[in-house]
This record gives C-alpha cells, sequence and structure tokens, in this order.
C-alpha cells in the first residue's frame, strides 16, 4: 500500500477530530480567521459540523471569535511559531469541552486534534465538588473523625471537633496511632481490633473509655470503616462523646435498681404478712423460691427471665389473703364448698396482681401453678405446653416443699415417698422433663 493510501486510511479512521487549517490575515497582517483544508470524518462526528472544508470559522461556527478570541491567538501563534501548543477550552457555540493539541509544519497553517472530552469533565467536576462538599462535612461535623492510612495504621487527618475534644493541636494527632490517643492501652489488643477492621471493613464499640492527654476521662461510640481512595486504602473512625448520655444511663440504672429493691422488698413483706397469718407455712416461699430458680437455671431459662420466675415464686399463693381464716386455717379437711372457694385464690391473685404494670410478666405462677399436665386443674385446666413453663416448674417444687414439711393437721412426709410420688403422677400432674430435672437438681445436692 502506498504512503498516501496509508495515511488517508489513518486519517479516515482517526477517532480524534483532524483539522488542518490556514490561517487568514488582513492587509496589516493580522490574523483574523482561519479556514478549513482538510477535516475528517471523527470532526464532523465530534462536533456536528457538516461540509466544513474550504469555508471559514466564522462561516462554521458563528461567533467563534466572538465568544473565545483567545482560540485564534492560540492558532496564530504556533503557525506563525511552529512551536506545538495543548489546551482545554469550552466551546460556547458547540456546548462542549475540547482537549485540543495543535501543531504545524509550515508558518501560516496549522493542524488540530482534539478530543470531546465534555463527560470527563463533568464528571471530574462532580468529584471536585463532591469533595469540597464532604471537606465542608469533615471540618464542621459535631463527631471526632480521624482518617487513617491503613498500610501504617498512622492518622494522616484530623477534623476541629476531634482536636476540641481531646483538647490538643493537629500536631498531636499526626503520624500516631491510635492507642497512643488513648483508646487502646493494649498494643496486642489495637493489633487486633485493627486486624478485625481491615478484614470486615467495619468495627464499631459501644462505650469505649477514652484518657485524654491531660488525664481526664471521657466516654465515646467509635465507628470505624475501611475504603480506598485513588487505589489506596484508608481508615475513617467516627468518635462520638457519649459521656452525658453515659453517666445520666448509669444514674437511670441505678435509680431502676433502687426502685426495683424497693419492689422486691414490698413483694418479701406481703409474702411475710401471708406467713404471718399463715403459721405452718413459715419459710415456705423462701425456699420454693431458691429451688424454683435453681430448677429454672437448669432447665435453661435465661437469666432476665428469672427475676419473674423469683417474683412469681415468691407471690404465688398472694391469692389466698381473699381466703377467709376459717377455711384457710382450718386444721381438718375441707368440705366440697370449702375446697371450690379455696381453688379461688389464683383469681384472686391475678386480681390483686393484675392492675401492677411491672408485675405483668410474674402473675404466671400465682395464677397457673395449680393447672395439670393432664388438663384436671384449675383455674383454666390447660394441659401439656399450654401451661406456662414456669408454673409447670413451680408446681412441682410447691408439691414437694408442701409434701415434706409440717402443717398444722400433719407432720412432714418421708422425703423418699414425696419422690416416688411425685415420679408417679410425673406424666400427668407434672411435665415429664420437669420432673427428671427436679430429681436430678435433687440427687446433686445430696
Amino acid at each position: 500500500m502506498k504512503n498516501g493510501n496509508l495515511y488517508k486510511l489513518l486519517f479516515d479512521h482517526m477517532l480524534n477530530g483532524f483539522a488542518h487549517c490556514s490561517v487568514v490575515y488582513d492587509a496589516d497582517g493580522r490574523a483574523i480567521d482561519w479556514r478549513y483544508v482538510a477535516v475528517n470524518p471523527a470532526f464532523e462526528k465530534q462536533t456536528g459540523l457538516k461540509d466544513a472544508t474550504g469555508k471559514l470559522a466564522s462561516e462554521v461556527i458563528p461567533g467563534i471569535h466572538i465568544s473565545d478570541p483567545e482560540i485564534l491567538e492560540i492558532y496564530a501563534s504556533v503557525a506563525d511559531t511552529l512551536i506545538p501548543a495543548r489546551f482545554e477550552r469550552y466551546v460556547e457555540a458547540l456546548h462542549a469541552w475540547f482537549d485540543v493539541t495543535v501543531f504545524a509544519h509550515e508558518k501560516g497553517t496549522f493542524t488540530a486534534v482534539f478530543d470531546v472530552v465534555t463527560h470527563q469533565k463533568q464528571a471530574t467536576e462532580k468529584i471536585v465538588a463532591s469533595e469540597v462538599r464532604y471537606r465542608r462535612l469533615f471540618e464542621a461535623a459535631q463527631d471526632g473523625i480521624l482518617i487513617l492510612d491503613a498500610e501504617t495504621e498512622k492518622i494522616i487527618d484530623v477534623n476541629p471537633f476531634m482536636i476540641t475534644l481531646l483538647n490538643n493541636s493537629i500536631d498531636y494527632f499526626i503520624g500516631k496511632e491510635l492507642w497512643e490517643l488513648g483508646f487502646f492501652k493494649d498494643i496486642v489488643a489495637n493489633k487486633e481490633a485493627f486486624a478485625k477492621l481491615l478484614k470486615d471493613k467495619y468495627v464499631r464499640y459501644e462505650n469505649l473509655p477514652l484518657e485524654t492527654h491531660t488525664g481526664h476521662h471521657i466516654w465515646v461510640e467509635f465507628v470505624s470503616n475501611v475504603y480506598e481512595v485513588s487505589g489506596k486504602q484508608v481508615i475513617q473512625c467516627n468518635i462520638r462523646d457519649i459521656t452525658d448520655r453515659r453517666q445520666l444511663e448509669m444514674r437511670l440504672t441505678e435509680e431502676h435498681k433502687v426502685l426495683e429493691d424497693a419492689y422486691d422488698q414490698t413483694l418479701m413483706g406481703w409474702a411475710r404478712a401471708l406467713e404471718l397469718r399463715n403459721k405452718e407455712t413459715r419459710g415456705h416461699s423462701d425456699r420454693v423460691v431458691e429451688m424454683t430458680i435453681r430448677l429454672a437455671k437448669r432447665l435453661g431459662i435465661e437469666e432476665e427471665e428469672l427475676v419473674h420466675y423469683r417474683r412469681g415464686a415468691l407471690l404465688h399463693d398472694i391469692g389466698k389473703m381473699g381466703i377467709p381464716d376459717s377455711i384457710l386455717l382450718k386444721p381438718g379437711k375441707l368440705t366440697e364448698d370449702e375446697k371450690a372457694i379455696m381453688r379461688l385464690h389464683p383469681e384472686m391473685a391475678y386480681i390483686l396482681l393484675e392492675p401492677i404494670g411491672f408485675l405483668k410478666e410474674s402473675m404466671t405462677i400465682p395464677y397457673s401453678h395449680h393447672e395439670k399436665w393432664d388438663g384436671t386443674g384449675y383455674p383454666t385446666g390447660k394441659a401439656g405446653k399450654d401451661i406456662p413453663l414456669a408454673a409447670r416448674i413451680f408446681s412441682v417444687v410447691d408439691v414437694y416443699d408442701a409434701m415434706v414439711s409440717d402443717r398444722v393437721y400433719r407432720e412432714g412426709m418421708d422425703q423418699t415417698y414425696v419422690l416416688e410420688y411425685i415420679k408417679s403422677v410425673s406424666g400427668t400432674w407434672f411435665d415429664p422433663k420437669v420432673v427428671i430435672a427436679f430429681l436430678l437438681m435433687l440427687k446433686e445436692n445430696e
């Protein structure tokens, strides 16, 4: 292929716009325009200008010299000096950004090779705007922010709030690791925390103690994540001072504990009042509370639920406060009518406790501990697992303690006999799984 044909093929298939032009001068030798001598197809595609060859720029792009006279100056200078030039320009007449390279091989002419870079320019402007917005947020944030190099684990930037939080200068932070600020006194723990952060790209710590360089202790919420900037991994740490919130929470926790203690003392007073009224059950409440908690733990009841088991066990017979002394303290057997009245004490317990909000989850035992596994119990006749677990656990403990304890009308029964009896009614009166756990618990205690 001849060189001319090769160059023509390259010219026609170039992705860049290509325009070979001659400068037009006035009588005084001043450049006043340029003429398109040859343009390639990409020129037309990128500019949208048709039939430019042989025409003046002012004819092809009306107003070009007025809107940007410096373009002509650049072209004329290259045509005069033969020194190449490169520039980026927004051509208002074409509503586009161009990246232009200009060169010349003889005076009075020049060749412009260009790309339309409007999208790239807009993307860059968005990035710049985004960086400006982020920097403004970074500077104005009401949380402390640290930026660390993920590779060196050292601080490379810090916002004003963090400087204020620790009452120090920016020089105090730059180049330090986090443990040097008082977050992690243990360097090994610090390294482990960073390993987790780099693996998971995110860590969060609640109520993290922080000691400032002045020895002042504060509590912070610490959130950190890893991201990439220009191919480099950085770590951003957001630190929020929650000292006031932490102190308020601690104070509320203390006050709540005091209130709960007061509640529990009141409940114990109720239980003691019932024992004073019904002397043969003295100590019964304490014993069944202790055994119920042990058995509940054995059956996997979570710690936060045990408070309701304890209160329910303590108040299991509170409904008997509504039973007449003639029935409650009767030394002999009860008549059927008297039994019917005695069986009302779970419902009386419900009436007594239901209005008390903090005892809502503790009513299960007082209300349901006389239900039976086979459905023959009272007050509702529930059966099997429809009976709340707390009541199933307590009923075994209650019957055991009642049988081995002395009563006005009889002495306490032999433990071996009582345990055999409990085994015999497992599956009818009691939940079999609860019975097994109860027997194992007693055996271990022995």
